[in-house]
């Protein structure tokens, strides 16, 4: 975390799992890429890491909305490396945002000027930390369909994680993965409220 481009990389990393965003929504292809289409700081509302309240991020521009652009609800979460509230606030002071800069840009060198995080450096570095864990390669789109399966094996209801990813239609289904683990525990769970309908309609 003491490294400006690291902490960009884990802000942005963060930012595109728990938002389940698709990696051109918040990271340009090229550094010469319209600014306005990607967040800038001033999209971003962090809250307190302990409010209830979420932390939102307008994003200017998505697949659904290309011109209106949409708002991601960030939750803060107890592991400090997972949490993306945390992780953005930590990467806007040390890379010494300003409201006006996009929101993923680092200072390469103490006091130099901002570059742009673009997916292709974002990606090199995500698959160098990975591979030393044994993590095959990625590309960027394994970020929303990851995230989707993490939160439906948390126990978070199917209509939650459509709003969440901002997924128009059910088509998202087809991303779920580790059904195993999935599957017995979304069954257990609606065994366990039909159990508490029936208990709850004797008394």
């Amino acid at each position: 975390l003491s490294s400006n481009f690291d902490s960009c990389v884990l802000a942005a990393t963060s930012m595109a799992f728990w938002g389940q965003c698709r990696l051109g929504e918040l990271l340009p292809y090229m550094t010469t890429a319209a600014i306005n289409k990607r967040p800038q700081v001033f999209h971003l509302q962090l809250r307190p890491t302990r409010s209830q309240a979420s932390s939102i991020l307008h994003l200017p521009s998505t697949k659904n909305a290309p011109v209106r652009g949409e708002d991601i609800a960030l939750v803060s979460q107890a592991d400090e490396f997972a949490d993306a509230p945390r992780a953005l606030l930590h990467h806007s002071k040390i890379n010494r945002l300003s409201p006006e800069v996009p929101l993923f840009a680092y200072r390469a060198h103490g006091r130099s000027t901002l570059r742009r995080l673009t997916t292709l450096p974002f990606l090199a570095r995500c698959n160098e930390i990975w591979s030393h864990a044994g993590i095959p390669r990625m590309t960027g789109h394994a970020f929303s369909v990851s995230s989707t399966t993490e939160l439906l094996i948390a126990g978070v209801a199917v209509d939650v994680v459509r709003a969440m990813g901002r997924w128009s239609s059910d088509a998202f289904l087809k991303y779920w993965r580790s059904l195993e683990q999935l599957i017995p525990r979304h069954v257990k769970s609606a065994t366990y409220r039909l159990k508490v309908t029936k208990d709850a309609a004797r008394c």
